[in-house]
């Protein structure tokens, strides 16, 4: 029996550095998201039926910003036109450009399924990140209060680790996010809103969806270290993994 308890005992000694990180892999099952309210993205046009469509959740915890979005796609359509990071957004050479107007300008082609997380930080610039289905992502910064984005430099994202993953009728994203890049804010110093956008398709108008509903952000709220449980969830303190995904 001893040597049963002992051997129990090395197991969890063994398996729990393995748990103490986040799995930055797009799919959402780590059990440090189920610490984290989900909140439902609402239509923008007033033409669209008023059912949520997608959640996204955000967190800090540690040193890190977590963000990750859950997003239903239309018949299992995604229109996507680049991979990478800070690819360009713009259609390729050859293919029209539909014109849309919509009521936030945020500088960046309406042109693809993708979202943004939108970052405002206390006593430093807002910043945003843009990503679409198979992982192209984009950061981009601005001074508080005004419009106009700028694409960061690499060295001021190199940290960031995003993923995404395809379902058949939904597809989601991950991320996190090193407080230290976001100059370091202290805990209630970081609001966010999202939006998402759904490409038009043969048969659908481009859509769009936002949070929150009725303000223009959200603080986001920071997890106690004590509120996680180290033999059952990650542990977010230590520095997250990012998954390499094969090219699809």
């Amino acid at each position: 029996m001893a040597m049963l308890l002992a051997a129990l005992n090395f197991r969890l000694l063994v398996a729990w550095p393995q748990s103490s990180r986040v799995i930055i892999d797009g799919n959402l099952n780590d059990g440090f998201w189920q610490l984290v309210a989900p909140f439902k993205l609402v239509p923008m046009d007033a033409r669209l039926p008023p059912e949520p469509d997608g959640e996204v959740r955000a967190a800090v915890a540690g040193r890190y910003l977590y963000l990750c979005a859950l997003l239903p796609v239309s018949a299992g359509r995604c229109t996507m036109w680049s991979i990478g990071k800070n690819q360009r957004w713009e259609r390729e050479s050859g293919v029209q450009q539909d014109s849309f107007s919509r009521p936030a300008d945020h500088g960046c082609a309406e042109v693809k399924d993708f979202v943004w997380f939108i970052l405002r930080v206390y006593d430093e610039n807002d910043w945003m990140l843009q990503v679409e289905p198979r992982g192209t992502y984009a950061v981009k910064w601005r001074w508080t209060g005004e419009r106009e984005w700028f694409t960061s430099r690499p060295d001021k994202c190199d940290r960031f680790l995003v993923a995404t993953a395809i379902r058949e009728k939904e597809w989601s994203v991950e991320a996190a996010i090193p407080l230290e890049q976001l100059g370091s804010p202290e805990p209630g110093y970081i609001r966010l809103s999202v939006e998402r956008n759904r490409a038009e398709g043969r048969d659908t108008p481009e859509e769009w969806w936002r949070w929150p509903e009725h303000k223009p952000t959200y603080e986001v709220p920071v997890i106690p270290m004590n509120q996680l449980d180290p033999k059952g969830s990650p542990w977010p303190g230590s520095r997250p993994m990012l998954v390499p995904i094969a090219p699809r």
